[in-house]
């Protein structure tokens, strides 16, 4: 998303944007991404939504801003979630950092211009953020480690350890130990170096920081709602798509003993779903193409695993246990419907029996139906 806009929009919008330094009118046309966004301004943005802050940031200095898809969609109003920057004697850059620190996103910087997306902890939290949950990331964004009143205030009076064993103190001590003593840097980094080194990883509820083992996080990222459609694409590209929407790699375990051709890999196959975990689709997946695979979670990344536990044959459950049904739901807006199919073995032993008696109570009619059609002669 180029987000790029017209100064005179800003005006319009009653918003005061104004470039103050001199020296930024002289910029030659060569000047890098980096010197245009040390370009010093006088900011004033008030309630301004952030999508409209970030493109009048881009428009004063005439560098484009770009964003990962849905930037914005943890924030609390989406990409309608407004911001206030007042900054007297500033730089596109200040502005631009400032924006980011309310609202826990970040920015990187290339010829082509500058990028923002939302931060690894912002997307950690796997919903909408609260208020209070970006506070809390603005604070651990602004203030500086090793300031030792500030890790007591922020920190460790909200820290809570999740699925770790240990007491507090323990576990409060080790994550001190495993960062950089003569680490000089915003607390989120900080943090995030600590649980990087003992295998954890943190992300904000509310006004408490959460530490919680990687594992348990990646677990969590696969309950992503997601909306998958992928018709005749090849089974890798499915996976690179899943893995993309879960934020982790998913790799399939190659086992000496048991066949994936590579070729199934460039099999074509299609996957519809609106509304479900990408747990869900991944299972879905491997029952369409019939692998006999279990969901496994190691050190940072899922493996799709060979595992007697996943029952009989992908092949021989879904010839034996054949679709009987579907349920038709139709969506909200009456553009299109959920499909739920319904196979033999979703029924009691009785609700079977009843089916088939309905069945065959349907072919009899249809029988007695056509039998009142009489086929044309031949001439």
């Amino acid at each position: 998303m180029n987000l790029f806009a017209s100064t005179k929009q800003c005006i319009a919008a009653g918003l005061f944007l104004v470039l103050i330094s001199t020296n930024t009118d002289a910029l030659a046309a060569d000047t890098t991404v980096a010197e245009r966004l040390d370009a010093e301004l006088t900011i004033r943005l008030e309630g301004l939504p952030v999508k409209d802050a970030l493109g009048q940031l881009a428009a004063s200095t005439d560098v484009k801003f770009f964003t990962v898809e849905k930037p914005f969609d943890a924030l609390p109003y989406g990409e309608n979630t407004k911001v206030s920057i007042v900054l007297e004697v500033a730089t596109v850059r200040m502005g631009l950092e400032a924006i980011c620190n309310q609202l826990a996103m970040n920015f990187v910087t290339d010829n082509d211009g500058v990028t923002v997306m939302p931060s690894q902890a912002l997307l950690r939290i796997e919903r909408t953020a609260t208020w209070d949950e970006l506070d809390t990331l603005a604070q651990l964004r602004t203030s500086h480690w090793p300031d030792a009143d500030a890790i007591k205030r922020i920190v460790a009076n909200r820290l809570r350890f999740a699925g770790i064993k240990g007491d507090f103190e323990s576990n409060w001590n080790k994550l001190q130990s495993a960062i950089n003593p003569n680490r000089e840097s915003p607390i989120d980094d900080a943090l995030t170096e600590g649980c990087e080194a003992l295998d954890w990883t943190w992300f904000p509820m509310k006004k408490q920081i959460v530490v919680l083992p990687k594992k348990d996080q990646i677990a969590r990222q696969l309950e992503r709602i997601v909306s998958v459609k992928h018709y005749g694409v090849p089974f890798r590209n499915v996976l690179e798509d899943l893995a993309r929407l879960a934020g982790v790699g998913i790799e399939i375990q190659r086992d000496a003993n048991v066949s994936i051709p590579d070729a199934r890999n460039n099999e074509n196959f299609t996957l519809v779903a609106e509304g479900i975990s990408v747990r869900e689709a991944l299972m879905q997946l491997m029952m369409t193409a019939e692998l006999d695979h279990v969901i496994e979670i190691r050190d940072d990344k899922v493996v799709l695993v060979h595992s007697d536990r996943a029952g009989p044959p992908a092949r021989w459950r879904r010839r034996n246990d054949p679709i009987v049904g579907a349920v038709h739901v139709p969506g909200q807006d009456g553009t299109f419907t959920y499909d739920w199919f319904i196979r033999e073995s979703d029924l009691t032993l009785e609700e079977n029996i009843k089916r088939e008696m309905q069945v065959k109570e349907a072919i009899e009619a249809m029988k007695k139906d056509l039998a009142k059609i009489s086929l044309p002669e031949d001439e």
